[in-house]
C-alpha cells in the first residue's frame, strides 16, 4: 500500500484475512462505537485481518470502570 490512506468502517475492514502482523487501536477507537455489538464487531474484524500469532494493541480510557467484561 505504500503511503496511501484508506478510510474504512472499523467493523468492515477492506482487507483480506491475515493481512497484518499487528493491529493498532489507539485513542479511544472502541469508545466511538455506538454499542457493545459494534465494539465486538470491530474486535472481530481486527482479529480477522491479523496474521496467525499477530498482535492487537489497543488503548482506551477506563475512568472508574472496574468490570471490563461489561464494557466489551
Amino acid at each position: 500500500m505504500g503511503d496511501s490512506v484508506i478510510l474504512a468502517d472499523m467493523a468492515r475492514l477492506p482487507f483480506a484475512p491475515g493481512s497484518f502482523g499487528a493491529v493498532l487501536m489507539f485513542n479511544q477507537v472502541l469508545g466511538h462505537a455506538a454499542s457493545r455489538a459494534d465494539r465486538v464487531s470491530a474486535l472481530t474484524e481486527a482479529l480477522r485481518v491479523l496474521e496467525p500469532a499477530g498482535a492487537v494493541l489497543l488503548s482506551f480510557y477506563s475512568g472508574a470502570v472496574e468490570d471490563y467484561s461489561l464494557w466489551l
